[in-house]
């Protein structure tokens, strides 16, 4: 048995994540200025797709470097 399996770590796959978010509509400029948090980082598989997701909205709409930075800071969260 792996080491993580013993450990009771799971991982979830990415395809699992993504359907997650899209379930939720997390996704498109929806989730500008909203805050999320998730509560269970492990290998950060959502926070990940949550910040990749983000930042593509704002460079959409042209969103300065500085300010992508900052709204992530703002309504982002993770434990």
């Amino acid at each position: 048995m792996s080491k993580h399996k013993t450990l009771g770590q799971v991982f979830t796959p990415s395809w699992i994540v993504e359907e997650i978010l899209n379930l939720v509509e997390y996704q498109d400029e929806k989730i500008l200025d909203k805050f999320i948090l998730e509560p269970s980082s492990g290998d950060g598989a959502f926070l990940k797709e949550i910040v990749k997701r983000y930042v593509s909205v704002c460079k959409k709409n042209n969103f300065e470097e500085f300010e992508i930075k900052a709204s992530i800071e703002k309504y982002n969260y993770s434990i």
